[in-house]
């Protein structure tokens, strides 16, 4: 960085023009004042500007991390979705500005952002805490989000010039605790629905156990999207609630919106569930609608989200079953691999962006599939590993490596040096003189055609004296 100070028209006036250091995207960045007084007042006030960016600072000194976080979501606005930009303004509005917002950015450093991330490791959750029970603090996944969060309000700090370096990358993320999934079996899921009996939530968790949809994609639905006598529907949209709103929007990624084959008790499911949804309407006085939403509420708007999922939660402490309404979409893809579905046609059906966020999700899951892999290490190793912890003696043969033995010589090309073999059951083994002086009958041991310190005639005729030999040996035996 440099600075230049030339003295301006009027006597006591100084222009000052500093080289700042370039912005994120290479463009050049160059600050310029006019100061009065004396030569050494200005030169000091050019100091101060050069020293500025090294304190991590551009611009006004006197804003604070409060006064930027203001500012930010408005950035945020377009290209993200509005669930999520609620998500950003909440983490900013409960977490962020508590614990940050008083700082200069001229003094915000990384030993704050760590200080403001073991605070929030220690807040209670916004989830309610059951009678009795203390709140339970926010999950690492939590914690992660904000620091997140936080990290590019920084980024886009420094992209906008107002800060040269972001404190709050070199703070490191929680570490993130695996959590296991949670799936029902047939007896769980019978269970669930039977305490679901006579709601309006008894057909849709039908459906997404045995689809996999997704919340927002099962509550999307319309009529129009499912086709009955062909056993398939149509995902094309999914319903979210935004500031009390409910909106259509786009499925999740571009393979999220796919045509997903029924179940035959899905068909039935469905089929039962717009006989009783017309029957209710035509009862009301509402007529026949033939592209309303497949679940709606009593006057045909479509079942609010947010609380569809606290009902269903409501729905699983009353049944003792402790599960999320999203566990039913993990439900669906365990037992479809348990019932030998194939990885590549799953993660097609639950719209999966890769297969690979289906093996990594659901592989492990199964204990159907890790009985499988236990029974078939079993049929290969169980035999002989029992064999030899009784300590019988005996070799195991059949299945060993290599598979097929014979006693036999083996003649080994460029065998200068080697010696002559012998494959046995457990291998190569060095051939031993008695045994070869009784097999070919030479006194010394050897065949005067095969001497194992020559190879006479090069690889033929080594193959030439161990089939001699061979042969000897199978008239003797």
């Amino acid at each position: 960085m440099r600075g230049y100070i030339t003295r301006g028209r009027v006597d006591g006036t100084w222009y000052l023009r500093a080289e700042l250091p370039r912005l994120a995207d290479g463009k050049r960045q160059q600050r310029r004042e006019t100061v009065r007084g004396t030569k050494a007042e200005a030169q000091k006030h050019l100091r101060q500007i050069l020293t500025d960016p090294e304190r991590g600072v551009l611009g006004s000194v006197q804003a604070t991390v409060a006064q930027l976080c203001e500012q930010w979501p408005a950035s945020k606005r377009h290209g993200i979705e509005a669930r999520t930009l609620e998500r950003y303004e909440a983490q900013v509005r409960l977490h962020v500005v508590p614990a940050l917002g008083s700082i200069r950015l001229d003094s915000v450093k990384p030993a704050h952002v760590r200080k403001a991330l073991d605070g929030w490791m220690t807040l209670p959750s916004r989830n309610k805490a059951k009678p009795g029970q203390q709140p339970q603090p926010l999950s690492p996944v939590s914690v992660g989000h904000i620091l997140a969060t936080t990290r590019m309000i920084f980024r886009q700090a420094v992209n906008d010039g107002l800060l040269v370096r972001n404190s709050a990358i070199n703070v490191e993320m929680p570490p993130r605790q695996h959590r296991e999934i949670k799936t029902l079996d047939a007896a769980g899921i019978a269970q669930l629905l039977r305490a679901a009996e006579g709601t309006d939530l008894q057909a849709p968790i039908a459906l997404m156990t045995a689809t996999g949809l997704r919340r927002g994609e099962a509550l999307g639905l319309r009529w129009s999207d499912v086709d009955l006598e062909a056993g398939r529907l149509e995902v094309r949209r999914s319903l979210e609630t935004v500031d009390g709103e409910q909106r259509y929007k786009a499925p999740k990624t571009a393979r999220s919106a796919r045509t997903v084959s029924l179940a035959a008790f899905a068909v039935d499911v469905l089929r039962r569930h717009r006989a009783a949804q017309a029957s209710t309407r035509l009862m009301l006085g509402m007529g026949r609608e033939s592209d309303g939403p497949v679940f709606s509420t009593v006057d045909g708007k479509p079942l609010d989200p947010k609380a569809f999922s606290k009902r269903f939660a409501r729905l699983a402490e009353r049944a003792k079953i402790g599960i999320r309404l999203h566990d039913l979409r993990h439900t669906y893809g365990t037992l479809a691999l348990a019932a030998g579905v194939d990885l590549k046609t799953l993660s097609s059906s639950m719209g999966h962006w890769t297969i690979t966020l289906t093996a990594n999700t659901y592989l492990h899951a199964s204990d159907s599939l890790q009985r499988d892999a236990a029974a078939r290490i079993d049929a290969i190793l169980g035999a002989g590993v029992a064999d030899a912890m009784m300590g019988s003696g005996e070799r195991v043969s059949e299945g060993s490596v290599p598979q097929r033995c014979q006693t036999g010589i083996d003649a080994k090309k460029k065998a200068r040096g080697h010696g002559l073999l012998m494959v046995a059951g457990t291998g190569f083994e060095s051939v031993r003189r008695g045994v070869w002086a009784v097999a070919s009958g030479h006194p010394k041991g050897f065949s005067p055609r095969f001497e194992p310190n020559s190879v006479a005639g090069g690889h033929a005729k080594a193959r030439s004296g161990a089939n001699e030999l061979q042969m000897r040996a199978n008239a003797l035996s």
